[in-house]
């Protein structure tokens, strides 16, 4: 038997250091290693002090 894998979660910025003002992106990636589909999920990724998140660009995602 198999042990499970969990998934993996990954972040990504577009820019190591920015100025007051300048936007830039977060890219966070999960990947389902499992052999099974995951359902009923959530991924909560709270933004660092001082940064507001403005847009999502995939539909499945929400600003909350």
């Amino acid at each position: 038997m198999q042990t499970p894998k969990p998934p993996t979660f990954t972040k990504t910025a577009s820019k190591a250091t920015l100025v007051p003002g300048e936007s830039f992106n977060f890219t966070v990636t999960v990947t389902n290693q499992a052999v099974t589909a995951i359902g009923n999920s959530a991924v909560t990724d709270p933004m660092p002090t001082g940064i507001t998140a403005t847009a999502v660009d995939n539909p499945a995602c929400t600003l909350g």
